[in-house]
């Protein structure tokens, strides 16, 4: 974030909570006229704000969205190492950036969206790869497989061959049965 950003931040922080200090002032003093006694107003703090309870003023709420811009800035740093530092996984690369990777996981998924990125592997074993990937030549795109029709493959078609080579040997090599009634021959 720039600094020109956070100032502005912190000078609204400020007027805001003025403003609030304002009005609970003002509140209070409508309620002590209406019930005709006198109430005090809160105290502000040595900074002249008053007290806030809660998180700290540079943490967002549990849950809360991230500002588009602090995201799009995490998105290209995040492009930037995944292509000097082709082929790592998250948390090398939440290392290496020294951002958690559970705040890199939304503008991980966005690079792989538009294609910016490309992943290889499942689960935590997932390398990312700039652009096309690691992957050169034919075949499957990384972290696909390619798909095989049902029954095929070099087992399947083995067993298949082996069965059917079983009975033509199988057929080849049993005498006939006699049929009742039939003289036998010199043959047998």
């Amino acid at each position: 974030m720039s600094d020109i950003t956070s100032q502005i931040r912190s000078m609204l922080e400020a007027f805001a909570a003025e403003l609030t200090h304002a009005i609970r002032a003002d509140a209070l003093e409508s309620v002590a006229a209406a019930v005709g006694g006198k109430l005090r107003a809160p105290h502000p703090t040595a900074a002249g704000r008053t007290k806030r309870l809660g998180r700290s003023p540079g943490r967002r709420p549990k849950g809360g969205k991230r500002d588009p811009d602090e995201l799009a800035a995490l998105q290209a740093r995040l492009l930037a190492y995944v292509k000097s530092h082709p082929g790592e996984r998250i948390e090398q690369i939440g290392k290496g950036l020294g951002v958690p990777t559970k705040d890199l996981t939304l503008g991980a998924k966005k690079l792989i969206a538009t294609k910016l990125v490309s992943t290889k592997g499942q689960k935590r074993a997932t390398a990312y790869w700039p652009g096309g990937g690691g992957h050169r030549g034919g075949g499957p795109k990384p972290g696909k497989t390619a798909k095989r029709k049902k029954g095929a493959g070099k087992r399947a078609s083995q067993g298949a061959t082996a069965k059917k080579r079983g009975k033509a040997v199988a057929a080849r090599t049993t005498p006939a049965a006699p049929k009742p009634g039939a003289t036998p021959t010199a043959t047998e």
